[in-house]
């Protein structure tokens, strides 16, 4: 199974890369492949198969008539791909690229989800604190790139008298502060270097950069989709957020309801999705409130979602969270939940019935 995925994953990364500028906008023409197209291209490109003709009609590029459709298809198929340490640089790659840079809201939407599925698997609590300071420039990368690229073409050809060498700028890249750019500049050219195989022992700092890269591109790319323009995108960011980052989830969820977030298309879409969130998982733990304490803190929450009465999912979400956080018979009906608060509220200042207090 995991050798499908290798074989597949590269064609969809080809293909989004067809239907996308650098900058992640749409191209109108490009040359689109499929599996078996592109790898017997892979194949025949280093022979004389069918001569120069050949050759140039399997390069030759064609107009795209639905760019927008071409990349969602190819990013929900990039994320089926069954995954291994390969397939997790290329998603890494055209994940962390796509959910930021794609103009198309629904493909930054699949790709911020297909990000959060991607942090587990690849256990961000292993990944390195990123380095401080200034991003390292573009030519600084590209110095970066081109001695990562001959380093490894010098210990293939003469593994026995390569020594450290290959450790060594590996080590460089970790140490550089890289900005998402230049992370994903980097994360593609380890993952071309390894695209024709493993490469064994002598290229094991090679692989443990890519993993490192893949890392530092996943946490990059969901932070930058909390700030995007669509609700929908941050509310995929936040669910995707939930997962990738767990010691946040309380800080995180509390963002999505009370954040006023303006400017920002949809913006309802990212409240709601914190309300179902908790109502499907429940309170998330923190550190700095006891559990009755925060238990406390979101019921008054939720309770004051309820009485703005935003719309009705909103309330729905809403009257579900509550069922899950206190623990009480669930009821759809607001008035209950409002009524519920104000009879716990009397118990607790010791004015129940017969004291004169409002029910």
């Amino acid at each position: 199974m995991a050798a499908s995925g290798c074989q597949l994953a590269p064609t969809k990364v080809w293909n989004l890369e067809q239907v996308h500028a650098p900058d992640g906008s749409p191209k109108r023409r490009g040359n689109l492949k499929g599996d078996l197209e592109y790898l017997l291209g892979n194949v025949f490109a280093g022979s004389n198969f069918g001569g120069a003709e050949f050759q140039a009609e399997a390069q030759r590029e064609e107009r795209i008539e639905d760019p927008f459709g071409t990349c969602l298809e190819n990013v929900l198929a990039l994320g089926h791909c069954t995954r291994d340490e390969k397939v997790a640089g290329l998603q890494a790659s055209a994940f962390a690229w796509l959910a930021v840079d794609c103009t198309y809201m629904l493909s930054r939407e699949r790709c911020v989800l297909a990000l959060g599925d991607l942090a587990q698997a690849l256990d961000l609590s292993k990944a390195a604190a990123p380095p401080s300071g200034e991003p390292t420039s573009p030519e600084g990368v590209k110095a970066l790139f081109d001695e990562l690229v001959s380093t490894v073409r010098q210990v293939v050809v003469e593994p026995g008298l390569a020594g450290d060498s290959l450790a060594q700028i590996a080590g460089r890249v970790r140490a550089a502060p890289l900005d998402r750019q230049g992370a994903l500049r980097l994360l593609r050219a380890t993952s071309g270097l390894l695209a024709e195989g493993e490469g064994g022992a002598v290229l094991a700092p090679l692989r443990a950069l890519r993993l490192e890269l893949a890392r530092r591109c996943t946490v990059m790319a969901l932070r930058a989709a909390y700030d995007d323009p669509h609700g929908r995108v941050r509310a995929a960011a936040l669910e995707a957020g939930l997962r990738a980052f767990p010691s946040e989830r309380a800080q995180r969820l509390r963002w999505a309801l009370v954040d006023p977030m303006e400017g920002v298309e949809a913006r309802g879409e990212v409240s709601l999705r914190a309300l179902q969130l908790l109502a499907r998982y429940g309170l998330p733990v923190s550190d700095d409130q006891t559990p009755e304490e925060l238990a406390r803190t979101w019921r008054e929450l939720l309770l004051q979602v309820l009485r703005m009465q935003v719309d009705g999912p909103h309330t729905t979400a809403a009257c579900r969270a509550l069922a899950k956080v206190t623990g009480q018979p669930p009821t759809l009906l607001p008035e209950v939940w409002l009524a519920r608060w104000r009879g716990n509220a009397a118990a607790e200042d010791g004015s129940g019935p017969g004291t004169g207090a409002n029910p």
